[in-house]
Order: structure tokens, then C-alpha cells, then sequence
């Protein structure tokens, strides 16, 4: 049994799984914008390379944040086609993936546009997620105790000078060397993550002057 997966968060990632959850084909792409015409032309072509037609495809895993409004927006608008035509389907955060391979704790941070920051740090099942200033990431590191923890970005870049102050971990590394862990999980417990979006779409679209 095969399964797809679709990244277009924050870049565009595609891969194709095997049945027993390993890589037959990844690619991975720091192009930011997408369109969804080319994600299906792309998608036409992986399964062509591997003498597959979508009717081999039995689920259909996509990051459903965080990222920008247009990203998100085209991984679910696939989403929903796909499971309207009675495919699987499953969608998790880029957040979720340390815990989804056994992280205790760990404090994940990404851009979130408009000079700020997104931030989601867990210790166990404690949890806190919010939108801090882009100057203010180390006095916040500070302030909520959060020296000690491992750090995740979603990718190498945005957050260099952060990166710098302990081993940087990048998501989509994890996702590329630990499917056997983590698809499998994403199945089990059936996530289907709604979109992810950093503020209300009232405040997204807001001008930042």
C-alpha cells in the first residue's frame, strides 16, 4: 500500500512511502510559492516515474502548518479533493513532529510574517504556544525558562542568530529520516489537523505599516 505525502507550508516537499513506511522518493524544495497546477503536475510525475496511477495510492499525508495563508490553503485544498474522492487522508503540524518521535520537551519557533515569531514549547504535556516580537526571542527564551530545551526550526535560515545559541533541529530533516516513526503514528491516531494559520484572518491580512 502506498502512500503520498505533501509539504507546502513553508517550501514544497513531496514523497512517496511504501507500505511498510519507508521512503521510495522524496524531493525536497525551498521554492516557497507553489501552485496548486504545478503540485499536481509534479505529483502526476512521481507516480509516472515509479509506474504508478492515483488509484495505487491509498492515503495522503499533508503539513497543515504552520505557514503562510496561500501554503497552507493549497496543502488543504488538496486535502479535501483527495478525500472527497475516498482516499485517506491525514494532516499534522510541523510542531507536532518532534513529539510525533518521542520528544519529552523541546521549544519549536518559526516566522510568523509581520515581525513576529511563532512559538510552541511543550515539557511533556504541558504545552504553550504564542506570537512574540521578532527582537524580543531571546529575553522570552529567558523569561520562560527554556535555555535548557532543544530547539526547532522548520527549516536552516529564517532564524539564524537563534540557531547559533544551541544545536539547531530542523523539522524537515525529521520528517525525511524518521517516517517509520512518525507516519505510522499520524495514522494510528487518525490526525487530521485543521489549517493552521498564526492569527485570525481579520489580523492576517491586515496591513503591518
Amino acid at each position: 500500500m502506498k502512500s503520498l505525502f505533501v509539504d507546502t507550508t513553508d517550501h514544497f516537499s513531496i514523497g512517496l512511502l511504501s507500505s511498510d513506511w519507508c521512503w521510495i522518493d522524496y524531493t525536497y524544495s525551498t521554492e516557497i510559492k507553489s501552485s496548486a497546477g504545478k503540485i499536481h503536475s509534479l505529483i502526476h510525475n512521481l507516480l509516472e516515474k515509479h509506474d504508478l496511477v492515483m488509484t495505487d495510492i491509498k492515503r495522503i499525508f499533508f503539513l497543515n502548518g504552520p505557514g503562510s495563508y496561500t501554503g497552507v490553503r493549497v496543502s488543504e485544498g488538496m486535502a479535501q479533493v483527495f478525500s472527497w474522492l475516498s482516499l485517506e487522508t491525514f494532516s499534522f503540524y510541523h510542531h507536532d513532529v518532534p513529539k510525533l518521535i518521542g520528544t519529552k520537551k523541546g521549544h519549536f519557533v518559526t516566522p510568523a510574517f509581520k515581525k513576529e515569531l511563532f512559538s510552541f514549547s511543550w515539557d511533556g504535556e504541558k504545552e504553550k504556544q504564542e506570537l512574540i516580537g521578532e527582537e524580543d526571542l531571546e529575553s522570552f527564551i529567558k523569561s520562560n525558562d527554556l535555555m535548557d530545551y532543544p530547539y526547532y526550526f522548520i527549516k536552516p535560515g529564517p532564524l539564524k542568530s537563534a540557531e547559533t545559541k544551541s544545536e539547531a533541529i530542523y523539522t524537515t530533516d525529521l520528517i525525511k529520516k524518521f517516517s517509520k516513526e512518525i507516519f505510522p503514528k499520524v495514522f494510528e491516531k487518525r490526525l487530521r489537523r485543521e489549517p493552521f494559520y498564526f492569527r485570525s484572518l481579520e489580523k492576517e491580512f491586515k496591513p503591518s505599516y
